[in-house]
């Protein structure tokens, strides 16, 4: 099993409406395009939900995340390149955020960020490109450099591959605390990297990515 999986997780299957259990939390929400995802925690609460952002608190115990799932088979993300999640960091002190992405043969792609105090930005993860540890580079290159938006946070010290045209869970998690930690997720969505330049002359790209979650 990759390391996306290695966790414990309770599921209650809900029809498109949020609902408190004292020990777990699942959802079923309408994805783009009419399909249907699951959304899980593991040692953490989803508390509320405004618009397309939901609140996660993260418990103080080990490995808390929120997870998305497809309700069935797997997501076919060969034809993107990365996927990325809008988060917002309400609290009075940086977290580092753990994403993790895993395929059908449970091999898995991982990568941190770290999120300042009361600030926002969008996650940013690549899916097919090559690790950067597998060039010998600790991280990937700065945001400027790759001529990505301020306030993208780039996942660093990626490890790992998947295969892009399997994935079956992205798993969104926070180095464990002392007390526990909220935080704003948005929905989460896959796209091609658009560049500065590509942004001046289109590419041949769509204005606006469908997202991978929608609300009811």
């Amino acid at each position: 099993m990759g390391d996306c999986g290695a966790y414990p997780r309770e599921r209650a299957m809900l029809n498109g409406f949020l609902c408190s259990i004292a020990i777990a939390l699942s959802l079923l929400i309408a994805a783009a395009g009419g399909d249907e995802i699951i959304v899980e925690t593991s040692n953490a609460t989803i508390e509320s939900r405004q618009g397309q952002r939901l609140r996660v608190v993260f418990a103080a115990e080990e490995r808390p995340a929120v997870i998305f799932k497809p309700v069935a088979g797997a997501w076919d993300w060969s034809q993107t390149s990365r996927l990325v999640i809008p988060v917002e960091n309400p609290a009075n002190e940086a977290l580092t955020l753990l994403l993790c992405v895993e395929d059908n043969a449970s091999r898995s792609l991982t990568g941190k960020v770290a999120i300042s105090p009361q600030s926002a930005g969008n996650l940013v993860i690549s899916i097919g490109a090559p690790p950067p540890r597998s060039m010998g580079m600790i991280a990937g290159p700065s945001p400027a450099a790759a001529g990505l938006d301020t306030g993208t946070l780039p996942a660093t010290a990626t490890d790992g591959a998947i295969d892009a045209s399997h994935v079956t869970l992205v798993r969104l998690g926070v180095q464990r605390r002392s007390r526990p930690q909220p935080l704003f997720v948005g929905s989460p969505r896959v796209e091609p990297v658009v560049t500065k330049l590509c942004r001046a002359t289109s590419c041949g790209l769509p204005s606006a990515p469908a997202p991978l979650l929608s609300t009811m």
